[in-house]
């Protein structure tokens, strides 16, 4: 049991307790001058404004209106003149993006009388029809051919936006 009492826990902190000891006995030896605490005036915000030539300022108050006046006004919103209103107010409209689409066109094929595309879906290849949903976020809701081009539209779910793609002389 005797070893507990010298661990180097123990023995670090019984030489900090030496230590203070030791310096606040010096400090009791040395000959201290201690500031004595200054008288207090009275007014100290007086005092203070008169050391910084601040004049006090004096409020009037007003005679209170009616207790009808002043219930009826409490939350009232000054009038403003028409002009300063139609400057002021502007509605910022925000139009909703979808991010770009992730697919690359690939090309086009017609089965069964059904015009389908071949996109690369991040490295996927995959062929899509009318109707067809990709990660549960695009359906594919139209494929043209016109002329040379393809233009396939796809309605991007989460903010229901169309968005489409062509490719070729689509136009």
């Amino acid at each position: 049991m005797s070893h507990q009492y010298f661990s180097k826990r123990n023995m670090i902190l019984a030489l900090a307790l030496v230590i203070t000891l030791f310096l606040t006995w010096q400090t009791h030896q040395q000959n201290v001058d201690v500031a004595q605490p200054v008288n207090r005036l009275s007014n100290p915000v007086a005092s203070a404004n008169h050391e910084r030539n601040i004049k006090p300022v004096e409020f009037e108050l007003q005679p209170r209106k009616s207790e009808a006046a002043v219930l009826a006004n409490i939350f009232s919103i000054p009038h403003k003149s028409q002009e300063t209103v139609a400057h002021h107010s502007f509605k910022q409209q925000v139009q909703a993006v979808a991010p770009p689409l992730p697919f690359k066109y690939l090309g086009s094929v017609e089965e069964e009388g059904q015009q389908k595309v071949i996109i690369d879906d991040r490295g996927e290849v995959v062929v899509l029809k009318v109707s067809d949903t990709i990660d549960g976020i695009y359906k594919v809701t139209s494929i043209e051919r016109a002329g040379s081009g393809t233009r396939v539209n796809f309605s991007y779910l989460p903010m229901n936006i169309t968005q489409t793609m062509v490719v070729g002389n689509g136009n």
